[in-house]
């Protein structure tokens, strides 16, 4: 992970906000879950290509997880998963028990760390705005291991953080959880994903407008091609037995 390592997360854990204690990030949306909302409707589309589509119970894992909001918002959503965590930091693991404790009874386990992943175990996994924590000499190697915890046919979303946006570049420089993060751009996701043997990787550009505005998903869902969101998707999917080998070349 970033330089700082676990202790780093741990003593942003308690009341963790995602930095919308900030009021200048107000102006733009009230609180992360907003912006975790158009994540949720990305992420079952994303489940709609596989057989059964959302509704099916899916093995899902969300990498690097922090404090479990994208989870709870998952299971508020009824959707059948089997829910699982992964996250580098205790303190954060112990902010989503005591945040989430339903989430925390119906999770199957919470894991510790980033990783050995069992292979060909998950349907879906996400990896929201994690990958920019994580040094860049390792985001090769970290995409690799995630993609061969897929099952053949499973899905791969990760969301980032746009470089090329000017107002995602302010809200990063003013939240104190991203002092050491390192940027990366679509192209280099989608490359990425490519090299750790993922197929049909395909990037989808969003938050064009602030959340909470009226049709904000509607303004996302037209634009989405073009490639100055707020965010990006680069979604993937696992077709053969074996993901590659990180190739330590992508940047």
């Amino acid at each position: 992970m970033s330089a700082g390592g676990p202790a780093e997360f741990d003593r942003f854990a308690r009341d963790y906000g995602a930095g919308f204690d900030d009021p200048l990030k107000r102006l733009v949306g009230p609180d992360a879950r907003a912006f975790l909302r158009p994540k949720l409707d990305l992420l079952r589309r994303a489940a709609a290509r596989r057989p059964g589509g959302a509704n099916a119970p899916l093995a899902f894992l969300d990498f690097g997880c922090g404090s479990g909001d994208f989870l709870a918002l998952i299971a508020e959503a009824g959707l059948p998963w089997q829910l699982e965590g992964c996250e580098v930091s205790a303190g954060m693991l112990a902010e989503a028990d005591r945040r989430w404790p339903a989430l925390a009874a119906r999770s199957r386990r919470w894991l510790v760390g980033t990783g050995p992943f069992p292979e060909d175990r998950y349907d879906l996994i996400s990896a929201v705005c994690v990958l920019h924590h994580v040094p860049p000499a390792e985001w090769a190697d970290t995409l690799a291991r995630l993609g061969r915890a897929l099952r053949p046919g499973g899905i791969l979303c990760l969301f980032e953080h746009n470089p090329w946006n000017p107002v995602t570049r302010w809200m990063v420089s003013r939240t104190e959880i991203d002092a050491d993060a390192h940027l990366l751009s679509p192209r280099t996701g989608r490359r990425l994903m490519e090299a750790a043997g993922l197929a049909a990787v395909r990037v989808r550009h969003f938050l064009f407008v602030p959340p909470s505005w009226p049709g904000a998903r509607a303004v996302d869902r037209m634009l989405g091609w073009w490639p100055l969101g707020g965010q990006y998707l680069a979604l993937g999917e696992r077709r053969d037995s074996d993901c590659a080998a990180p190739d330590a070349r992508v940047t």
